[in-house]
């Protein structure tokens, strides 16, 4: 679509700033690690644009993710669930280094309840490169926005879906290894991707640099 086509919205991190002005003291790149709010920063300026509410479900999909069948046999297959993503774990000793960093950039609002006093052991982490909101959970993640409940998406997303009692569920096309490689995506790997798509076998890989 052409960058004036109505379903294209561009936003800065700046955007995000004069939407949540107290997120200037969490620490990370906006636009990378908190990608809740900059959903919301979109969605909310395609509802302006548009003159009306945005009610369907939303998949969000990182630009470097490719799936080996067809993208509408994935959402038909997790349409009643109210929030779908990679992984869902709780504390991970593998990960220390990870779940202590990312457990300073949260908000004091979001630590007293949904941390529960035990730091970051007791968040759920995901990773965001597929996700699915159900309406009626995105709507939900806005009001914990708007209301100051601030947490990178790695471990605010999760924990509001498990902790509120949303419906959730791992996706479980992910191909393993998740990562084909660092950089760009070998011939190894792009020959497993096509042999795949020829057998109509549907695996999520990530990233995928072409």
């Amino acid at each position: 679509f052409a960058f004036t086509s109505i379903r294209v919205v561009i936003y800065t991190q700046q955007d995000v700033y004069s939407i949540f002005p107290g997120m200037k003291n969490l620490g990370g790149i906006v636009t990378l690690s908190y990608h809740d709010h900059c959903i919301y920063t979109v969605v909310k300026a395609w509802e302006r644009r548009n003159g009306k509410s945005f009610a369907g479900h939303l998949w969000v999909l990182e630009d470097d993710v490719e799936f080996t069948a067809s993208w509408s046999r994935l959402f038909d297959k997790y349409r009643e669930y109210d929030f779908v993503a990679h992984r869902f774990s709780t504390y991970d000793r593998n990960w220390q280094k990870n779940h202590q960093y990312f457990g300073k950039q949260i908000s004091p609002k979001f630590r007293s309840e949904f941390l529960m006093g035990l730091g970051y052991q007791s968040y759920v982490f995901i990773l965001e490169h597929v996700v699915k909101y159900s309406p009626a959970f995105l709507a939900k993640v806005f009001e914990l926005l708007e209301n100051g409940y601030h947490a990178r998406s790695e471990i605010g997303t999760g924990t509001f879906a498990t902790r509120l009692n949303f419906t959730w569920s791992r996706l479980h096309e992910v191909q393993k290894p998740w990562y084909c490689t660092t950089h760009c995506c070998d011939h190894k790997c792009m020959a497993a991707i096509a042999r795949l798509r020829k057998e109509g076998e549907g695996r999520i890989f990530h990233p995928v640099k072409l």
